[in-house]
């Protein structure tokens, strides 16, 4: 399988310079704009085959001349997810935590880091 990242970008930046941006943007390899609106925000997606050049590019967008930030707001890794799939397959604790009727979701407490308590069910398989 083609190792891949997609990346979710907000670009905030002043709304007289939205479409200057928005085509500046476009021009790098790999990122495609979807939305903008006149209050100077814009989204774009990334395309890339490493980490790396996932970070490259948003420095790239960020150094466009009026760009106030750019900010990843979803971010998915073909080789990290894989990586999980294959952890939870060989975990029995995530399956039995994931089917306990015993559990009410509103028992469960998210405290915003879905991969340390994945991370701590792996561990006590």
């Amino acid at each position: 399988m083609e190792n891949y990242n997609v990346s979710g970008v907000v670009i905030l930046c002043q709304p007289s310079d939205v479409k200057r941006i928005q085509e500046a943007a476009e021009t790098l390899e790999g990122v495609e704009s979807h939305f903008c609106d006149e209050n100077g925000k814009i989204v774009v997606t990334l395309e890339t085959n490493s980490i790396d050049n996932e970070i490259k590019m948003i420095k790239q967008l960020e150094s466009i001349p009026g760009v106030i930030s750019a900010q990843m707001v979803y971010s998915y890794h073909s080789d990290e997810l894989e990586a999980l799939r294959e952890n939870i397959s060989d975990s029995k604790a995530v399956l039995d935590f994931l089917n306990n009727e015993n559990i009410k979701a509103q028992d469960i407490v998210y405290r915003g880091d879905a991969q340390k308590m994945l991370d701590k069910v792996l561990k006590e398989k």
